[in-house]
């Protein structure tokens, strides 16, 4: 039986680089001939393995070394457990896990207004209704989509990086053979 070269197909019989298999492109290894009939387009009269002949000859490639994390971070464990107790039951239409409202109705309470004549039915207004008597339980949300900003805070960088559009040519301060006008 004959066996298919190795995919994907480099011409050297080294064993397969991990560098290699994650840098080198898709692309590399396309064709327009087949493998099992030494590259030809046209399969007559040549033999053509079967499926599971085909992906044992397959290699397979190693995902990349990643850094792993061992020990013990009562902290971080701390914050990942009080993270993971807030959770809500995820809903099918939402991007993101729901979290529960953080507040209880009962421990809701207003502080009352320092205005002088606030008291006065004189100067009485529509606005005074609001707050002027804790929500109940059922007024509160169970559940909300938090936007974090967990994302954004991991970038480090102290500063801003410029990325408006520079429209001015970039004058060189030692020759003028170095400017740049585009």
């Amino acid at each position: 039986m004959a066996r298919m070269p190795r995919v994907p197909s480099w011409k050297d019989s080294q064993k397969m680089d991990k560098a290699k298999a994650f840098y080198e492109p898709i692309s590399a290894g396309y064709h327009p001939g087949w493998k099992c009939a030494d590259l030809e387009s046209r399969l007559d009269g040549k033999f053509v393995p079967k499926i599971s002949d085909a992906l044992a000859g397959k290699t397979l490639i190693h995902h990349p070394v990643r850094p792993k994390i061992e020990g013990e971070y009562p902290i971080l464990q701390a914050f990942k457990d009080a993270k993971r107790a807030r959770e809500a039951e995820p809903v099918l239409s939402a991007h993101c896990l729901p979290l529960t409202f953080p507040i209880k109705a009962e421990k809701v309470r207003y502080p009352a207004s320092t205005k002088r004549g606030a008291d006065n039915p004189l100067y009485f207004v529509s606005s005074q209704v609001i707050g002027k008597e804790p929500p109940q339980q059922h007024q509160l949300a169970e559940r909300y989509f938090p936007k974090n900003c967990d994302y954004t805070k991991t970038y480090t960088d102290s500063k801003p990086r410029i990325t408006g559009l520079v429209t001015r040519p970039t004058m060189s301060r030692v020759h003028r053979e170095l400017d740049q006008p585009y």
